[in-house]
């Protein structure tokens, strides 16, 4: 019998040592460099909500989400504006469609039981292609390579981080966070690049690549110490795009052979 993921939720305030130590062993294991402290001060600071994936007591995935209801530039009205902060999980639970289940089961957390069909707003910041991607697969994203990202939203994006997020780094109308030379470390993920970093569609990796984000030589994939900042909002079309082609596997796994026993099941959230 398979071992249960254990999905729960936390306020940061209340994460304990251990738990703080177990987050940041879990993101050196992703080859993701975060000093001493810096958790602390750039995240826990602001008190998210964390979501935490467990596998037999092994903290195996993390994310944390601050939740806002202000104006942006996509209504007239206040609407829930979600600010995405951390997001790791383990190499061995890659390809297991964990991320999309914390991040699932925080919006029916955040938003109600009907929040597919709700309207919202969201930005994170990453340099992870693979991150990407999957956002986009329900969502409408606002990417320097899509011609959607507008100055009005520019300016809304690096206005909302400076002030909410104390982020004091210059941001380029590409949203690209760029820390200064002495504060990047360039971070080998030659390892972790297939599972953790790379999108199946070669116009994500194609755009961490341009806006380096991710560097590459000698057949070797790096973190260069850059973020993209992602806005994006809620999309019934690409809900419904992403129904479809659900729909589509699964009638292809009933119509082939037999489908193969998922290695983990999730359970209900403590």
């Amino acid at each position: 019998m398979k071992s249960p993921i254990i999905i729960s939720f936390k306020p940061a305030a209340e994460l304990s040592p251990t738990e703080i130590a177990d987050c940041y062993a879990l993101i050196a294991r992703t080859g993701f460099p975060f000093p001493p402290g810096y958790l602390e001060s750039a995240h826990l600071v602001h008190n998210p909500t964390m979501v935490l994936a467990h596998l037999d007591g092994v903290l195996v995935g993390i994310q944390s989400y601050s939740l806002y209801k202000i104006k942006t530039p996509f209504r007239r009205r206040n609407i829930p504006f979600l600010y995405g902060g951390i997001g790791f999980q383990d190499m061995t639970a890659a390809g297991q469609g964990i991320a999309h289940h914390m991040s699932a089961r925080y919006m029916r957390f955040a938003l109600g039981p009907f929040w597919m069909i709700r309207s919202y707003v969201f930005l994170f910041r990453t340099p992870n292609p693979k991150l990407i991607q999957l956002m986009g697969l329900q969502h409408r994203l606002y990417l320097p390579n899509n011609n959607r990202l507008t100055q009005p939203l520019v300016q809304f994006a690096q206005d909302f981080v400076r002030k909410e997020r104390s982020i004091q780094y210059p941001i380029d109308d590409r949203l690209v966070v760029l820390p200064p030379d002495e504060e990047r470390t360039q971070t080998d993920i030659t390892e972790q690049w297939p599972l953790l970093y790379r999108s199946s569609k070669t116009s994500y990796n194609q755009l961490a690549f341009d806006l380096n984000l991710i560097g590459q030589a000698n057949g070797r994939r790096y973190l260069m110490g850059n973020y993209l900042l992602v806005l994006g909002q809620s999309s019934r079309i690409q809900l419904l795009k992403a129904a479809w082609k659900l729909g589509r596997r699964w009638v292809k796994k009933q119509l082939g052979s037999p489908a193969r026993k998922p290695k983990l099941v999730l359970s209900e959230p403590i």
